[in-house]
């Protein structure tokens, strides 16, 4: 009798091993989402629109990596939404002006 041996135990150990987290991207959102909003400042209804958009720019923050997409967000960054991808159903998503996009997650 004894303890039974399993040799293959060892490398697929070492295949669970997370390879490191590479990052696809990591900014403010796109510049091209300010423009309509920065030229209906010429209307005085114009300027509201202007300043979310311009305040989004410096407050919100993406990270995507292969693992999980990060929005950083208001003052300082305390605000913070993290989204792994195996919570994620479906993804679609949009074109905008040039080559930007958006895309909505479904949980």
């Amino acid at each position: 009798r004894g303890a039974i041996a399993f040799p293959a135990a060892a490398p697929a150990k070492a295949a669970a091993a997370l390879a490191p987290e590479e990052i696809y991207y990591e900014g403010p959102p796109a510049i091209s989402e300010t423009i309509a909003p920065t030229i209906s400042i010429l209307t005085v209804v114009g300027i509201i629109p202007a300043a979310a958009a311009w305040a989004r720019q410096a407050w919100v923050r993406y990270k995507i990596t292969t693992r999980r997409i990060r929005v950083t967000s208001g003052i300082q960054g305390k605000d913070m939404a993290e989204i792994v991808y195996p919570d994620i159903v479906e993804i679609r998503t949009a074109k905008r002006l040039f080559g930007d996009g958006e895309f909505v997650a479904f949980f």
